[in-house]
């Protein structure tokens, strides 16, 4: 097996790994220089305006003046005085944002969540009701138009229980899970929602009268992970959800890749199984009608199939805890987790399939690391341990194998992170966020 390079954790030096693109306009510059000084300050703050500029690159008058305007919009904040290095003692910065908030949701096929969070990614209020049209078998449902004016009413009722100044609500970020267009604010195809094309980002900003940011859930809980979680340090990751399918976010050079039509991480579609492709593709008009090879023999429901049929014929059935119990998915890792004999052998065979997919990941993108997040990956060192083991037999080099540390705050995360990559550079570039618009004029 070929030795993988350790990568460095020391402080980020944002000059070399962070190259800046050539702006277009003035107000573009600006929104750089200000990004690069909030980056530094959410992964390595406090730090002076001295040590900023040599972290970032840039000059110390560039620096402070980057500073002052972020002072004036609250993005940052002056956290008291650093140690003397022979002269006055220098003005230590960190983030600011305590007290400017995003709402975000987590909308799914029958249950949506919605959640308060500042920009320091603090969650502050939470809620989860029923998706507006969503019947009991998630079957029953109102057309697009009348599900998000029932989405928005929630919304706004959410709102007024909260101890919060309205003003002081930038913005809204959505993910849900389909494909999405996110310059264009469209849900190209989400079947659990019943929706095709669906322009959700105008009917929600006109509904809702702020700012709205919209994502795929996935790629979301990626962001939430390169902003809050495992990936805060790393330029190369891959985020892979294990839930009632599977799916990934790719966060490449330190910018989440979508692809060219915005579909990139589709996972579930990975062929890592012969005999499965040949059995469940002869007779499919489209492969995106139904589930795809790798989430099918990977995803909780298999973990449930499997767990049915071992019971019916493991010669060691009688004797698995499985028997008296409903069989899902946290039930099945649970018993691997005390040595059902069942249990084990499920365990055994999903850490095998999750390794031949990862591996497929693996070698073709090469990352510094592999965020398990999802319902699945809550089975915890358990899981990533048995995954490793195989892994380890199936790829050249194997990179870090995590699990997620957001829990289930992860969808509410993730579309809060998609709302404050989405705001933060709207206040920069119109110095403030009173009365904004998602149309950027540049004031320069």
């Amino acid at each position: 097996m070929a030795e993988r390079p350790k990568s460095s954790r020391s402080r980020t030096r944002f000059h070399s790994s962070m190259p800046i693109e050539k702006p277009t306009r003035l107000s573009d510059l600006r929104i750089q220089h200000a990004s690069l000084v909030l980056t530094a300050l959410r992964l390595n703050g406090p730090l002076s305006r001295a040590q900023l500029a040599r972290q970032i690159g840039l000059s110390q008058p560039t620096v402070s003046a980057i500073v002052e305007e972020l002072l004036h919009l609250d993005l940052v904040v002056e956290k008291g005085e650093g140690p003397s290095t022979g002269g006055r003692r220098p003005t230590l910065l960190g983030l600011g944002g305590e007290r400017l908030y995003v709402l975000a949701m987590d909308l799914g096929g029958t249950r949506m969540k919605m959640g308060l969070v500042n920009l320091q990614g603090r969650l502050l209020a939470s809620q989860a009701v029923p998706t507006p049209g969503s019947g009991r078998n998630g079957t029953t449902r109102l057309d697009p138009q009348q599900i998000l004016e029932g989405v928005v009413a929630h919304l706004k009722r959410f709102m007024d229980e909260v101890a919060v100044p309205k003003d002081r609500i930038l913005a809204l970020g959505l993910g849900l899970p389909g494909v999405t267009d996110p310059e264009r604010g469209i849900v190209t195809l989400a079947p659990a929602l019943g929706w095709v094309d669906m322009p959700v980002v105008k009917v929600m900003e006109d509904l809702l009268g702020m700012p709205v940011f919209v994502e795929n859930d996935v790629n979301a809980a990626a962001l939430a992970e390169q902003r809050y979680g495992q990936g805060r340090r790393m330029r190369n990751f891959v985020f892979v959800a294990l839930g009632t399918g599977v799916g990934a976010g790719l966060i490449l050079e330190g910018r989440l890749y979508r692809g060219h039509a915005n579909a990139a991480g589709e996972v579930g579609y990975l062929a890592i199984d012969r005999d499965w492709i040949r059995a469940h593709t002869s007779t499919r008009t489209s492969p995106g009608d139904a589930f795809g090879c790798w989430e099918s023999l990977s995803a909780a429901p298999a973990i449930e199939r499997m767990a049915r049929e071992l019971l019916s014929q493991h010669e060691r059935a009688d004797a698995s805890i499985l028997q008296s119990t409903e069989l899902t998915a946290e039930a099945v890792m649970d018993a691997a987790a005390q040595g059902d004999p069942v249990g084990r052998a499920v365990l055994d065979q999903l850490a095998e399939n999750l390794a031949l997919g990862l591996t497929n990941i693996v070698v073709l993108l090469d990352p510094e690391a592999i965020i398990l997040g999802g319902g699945v990956s809550l089975a915890g060192d358990l899981l990533r341990d048995a995954v490793q083991d195989r892994l380890v037999q199936t790829s050249p080099f194997v990179p870090e194998l995590l699990i997620s540390e957001l829990g289930e705050q992860a969808g509410l995360l993730g579309a809060a992170a998609v709302a404050v990559e989405g705001i933060v550079p709207l206040t920069i570039a119109r110095g403030g966020h009173k009365g904004m618009s998602r149309e950027v004029m540049d004031d320069s």
